[in-house]
């Protein structure tokens, strides 16, 4: 087997554990209060972290196990146990003063659509059979969820819309420079199938930008090596080599929702920068979201304005002669242009 394959394998078995899920680090995920604040359940550097959003304000603290219970002290002194039931939790909430009450805290995640391209080739561009690209679209799938889905994502896939290659690869080399990429996130957007607030993805069978490249979203600010976010486009393409087996597609995703790549500068601004298997380890392999990039990513997807905005400047280019933009054997529509909760 080869080390980038065990690697993988190795970071799927330990997700729940990296990610904070049940029953090693509690019910992570986002929540819904019946007061209409939120709460987001996630790994902090010191343990099993609650974070409460309210219109009074926001705070953060450290959960403990207690038997089948969890249970944590607001700065206030307010006492809460919590115990998982289904999709919610049941929350026992004891004041500084008065009496107890319980509350069923409902699970809120967040909704968002992907709209797929696949890039069908010609001449020189590679083939790909629909077997492949089922099998493309099946892993693509697994691993979005598998990565965001603890903290409170869930992906609506779209089928795929195919792409010809001959519109993409004008010089027909049968690989794609990074102006041939750039004139196919133009041409997904004049075609309708991208628009802000949603995730999208190209694959391809044909090299990209280079023999080396596994996959590239494309950014619309200069990058700023010293923070851990930055704005980029809502558009990445995947050598469909790198799909399965990699964790490139949510490598590029979280580039989506605005996490920058790790390098020297940044990484001291991590909870746990001494970790090695961090998603946004550029050329890695592992799945861990550090806390600090899981608020940021609480805040892009509870306010789509924050993130998969797109790019901030209109094409100026005519529009191509309309290409159907519907999903191949008929399968349905583009799901929602807007983030749902």
């Amino acid at each position: 087997m080869k080390p980038s394959k065990l690697l993988w394998l190795l970071g799927l078995s330990a997700l729940s554990a990296a990610l904070g899920a049940p029953p090693a680090a509690g019910p992570a995920g986002r929540y819904r209060l019946p007061s209409g604040s939120s709460a987001l359940v996630y790994p902090g550097s010191q343990g099993p972290t609650l974070h409460l959003l309210s219109p009074k304000g926001e705070q953060r603290v450290a959960w403990t196990r207690s038997g089948a219970a969890w249970q944590a002290t607001l700065l206030g002194g307010e006492q809460l146990e919590f115990r998982p039931d289904g999709a919610s939790l049941l929350v026992r909430v004891r004041p500084a003063s008065g009496p107890a009450r319980s509350e069923r805290w409902k699970a809120s995640p967040v909704r968002v659509p992907v709209s797929l391209a696949v890039l069908q080739g010609q001449g020189a561009f590679p083939r790909v059979s629909p077997e492949q690209v089922r099998e493309s679209v099946r892993e693509v799938a697994a691993q979005l969820q598998a990565v965001y889905g603890p903290i409170g994502l869930s992906f609506v896939l779209a089928p795929p819309t195919p792409i010809a290659a001959a519109r993409v690869d004008l010089d027909g080399d049968g690989r794609l420079t990074k102006e041939e990429v750039r004139g196919l996130r133009d041409h997904l957007e004049r075609i309708g199938l991208k628009q802000p607030g949603r995730v999208v993805l190209a694959l391809t069978p044909a090299p990209i930008v280079g023999s080396g490249c596994r996959g590239w979203t494309l950014g619309d600010s200069v990058a700023t090596p010293h923070t851990l976010t930055d704005l980029n486009d809502n558009f990445s393409i995947v050598n469909m080599r790198f799909v399965k087996g990699h964790h490139t597609v949510p490598h590029e995703i979280g580039h989506q929702f605005g996490l920058d790549d790790l390098g020297r500068e940044n990484r001291r601004r991590l909870d746990l920068p001494q970790r090695t298997d961090h998603l946004m380890d550029s050329g890695g392999e592992g799945v861990f979201l550090d806390p600090q990039t899981l608020l940021h990513m609480h805040q892009v997807t509870t306010h789509p304005d924050l993130g998969l905005a797109g790019r901030r400047t209109a094409i100026v280019a005519p529009p191509a002669p309309r290409e159907a933009a519907a999903p191949a054997q008929g399968l349905g529509a583009p799901p929602s242009l807007t983030l749902r909760r």
